[in-house]
């Protein structure tokens, strides 16, 4: 519990300028940015890493080989509120995150390959900052042809953004990586 100033905990933010994830198996030299910043991390002794990007993710064993800091695993966190959650959710997001990160059989919907195109495609011009409302829109037709969907899982930190003014309901995994931040560093108070 925090009584005073001093009961904060210490957090250090590292922002890696490293390349984009879109591919299903990059070589080892386009993860060394993301190692290399990890290392930096594992270097001042912190308790625990956290990745606030869903992609890489998918690469956590890996990663986790190099350093000896625990990393959160947001894909197991995920998995356990989908799996509560216990009702049929679309996922949306790059396609890896669609097909590798977040498939949990039959209760996880995907797009059609078209509409992973087209989402990677609003991804893409929604960073760049391309008629952001119209990136908005297209995402947000492609939620809602999936009537079956209970829930949109955000498989992407953009997407999260994208829809957050939206009236769908969206598990949105920054928002579980956050709770599973203050569970962790409750545990460890």
């Amino acid at each position: 519990m925090i009584k005073k100033n001093e009961d904060f905990p210490q957090i250090i933010v590292n922002s890696i300028p490293a390349p984009e994830l879109t591919e299903n198996n990059p070589k080892k030299e386009k993860l060394k940015k993301y190692i290399n910043g990890l290392k930096e991390l594992d270097s001042l002794n912190v308790d625990f890493s956290v990745m606030v990007c869903n992609t890489i993710h998918t690469h956590i064993k890996t990663l986790q080989k190099e350093i000896t800091n625990p990393i959160l695993n947001l894909q197991d966190e995920i998995k356990k509120n989908v799996l509560k959650i216990n009702k049929p959710t679309l996922v949306i997001g790059t396609p890896t995150t669609i097909n590798k990160l977040y498939n949990f059989g039959k209760i996880t919907l995907k797009p059609t390959k078209k509409e992973q195109k087209v989402i990677s495609q609003t991804i893409f011009l929604f960073n760049k900052g391309y008629s952001k409302q119209k990136q908005i829109k297209k995402l947000e037709l492609i939620c809602k042809k999936y009537k079956n969907a209970d829930y949109i899982l955000s498989g992407c930190t953009e997407t999260s953004l994208m829809l957050r003014n939206s009236k769908i309901k969206i598990l949105d995994p920054l928002n579980e990586l956050s709770n599973l931040v203050i569970k962790k560093i409750k545990e460890e108070n």
